[in-house]
């Protein structure tokens, strides 16, 4: 009998790794069908200047990256060149990038286009090109508050003008410096490198923007101040409203709009010194108001949300 209940045990068991096995294969994520990691592809090349007489860019991070497989690294060597091994069969997308230059995919034409793929197939193992950076564009300059001091430790950053149905809009640049901002130093000076030509916006961020309200002192105050030294016993009292201030984003040449703010151009390769403008307050208001449900007239609880301040 125990031997009857030993066999029927194990072929329970194995029955179960089977149907185990089979569910695991059969309900495997279509997202983790990955390409193959490894071949026997090649794409090499070198990495040179887009100039007239181009030359080797050193030490510059190339990327072959692939749908559905784990992009590839490595860097140039003393002559520019690259190289990738035992790459499978697929579609690539070949990028450069290096401080200074303009980050370019094989084959664009400009540095937001998506470049030309390269392909290996079992016929055609091996690819062999050359990739074009454009030195990057400078805009510098300095950053003054209120009272002409340096503002240390504002975020300025840049973004390019488009024209897009006539209206002239804003979008981001793929440089690192430019879109979360380089920081100004204690000189309040700023450099923001590595910038594709074009028409562009400075904006400045104080370091001590959105901390809260500043409260301002009126003409009245100050001299109700006075006073009250003088005749403690009989102060002046102000008779007007309290003046909030606080930072907020000013853009070149120090106007509160990015409508309003004069673009600077760069030429490929071009440094612009002297982009220098300066922070300001602006008075501040505060917004209350009553928030309900969709349909009803009664208010949402108390909090679930709280008065908004905006400036």
């Amino acid at each position: 009998m125990r031997r009857v209940l030993s066999t029927i045990a194990l072929a329970i068991g194995a029955g179960a790794a089977a149907l185990a096995q089979t569910g695991a294969v059969q309900g495997q994520p279509s997202r983790d069908a990955r390409v193959a990691t490894t071949g026997l592809g090649e794409i090499s090349g070198l990495v040179v200047t887009d100039e007239e007489n181009p030359q080797p860019v050193k030490r510059a991070e190339v990327r072959a990256i692939v749908t559905g497989g784990e992009p590839r690294t490595t860097y140039t060597d003393a002559s520019g060149a690259f190289a990738f091994t035992g790459l499978p069969t697929g579609r690539f997308t070949i990028e450069a990038s290096k401080g200074g230059y303009v980050r370019t995919a094989y084959g664009a034409r400009r540095y937001d286009r998506p470049g030309t793929p390269v392909t290996l197939t079992d016929a055609q193992k091996k690819q062999v090109l050359q990739v074009r950076m454009a030195r990057g564009s400078v805009i510098t300059g300095r950053v003054v508050d209120e009272f002409g001091q340096p503002a240390q430790g504002a975020r300025v950053r840049a973004q390019l003008t488009r024209t897009v149905n006539g209206e002239r809009t804003l979008v981001e640049v793929p440089v690192a410096g430019a879109m979360l901002g380089e920081t100004a130093d204690d000189r309040g000076v700023y450099r923001l490198y590595g910038l594709p030509a074009g028409d562009y916006v400075i904006a400045a961020t104080p370091r001590n923007s959105g901390i809260g309200d500043i409260r301002r002192m009126s003409e009245s105050e100050i001299r109700a101040a006075e006073q009250a030294i003088k005749q403690p016993q009989s102060p002046l009292e102000p008779d007007e409203t309290p003046v909030t201030v606080g930072y907020t984003s000013v853009f070149f040449p120090g106007v509160l709009s990015a409508s309003q703010a004069s673009a600077i151009t760069v030429r490929k390769g071009e440094e612009r010194q002297g982009v220098d403008f300066a922070i300001q307050f602006v008075r501040t208001a505060t917004v209350e108001g009553t928030v309900v449900a969709p349909g009803a007239v009664r208010p949402v609880p108390a909090g679930r949300t709280r008065p908004r301040r905006g400036r």
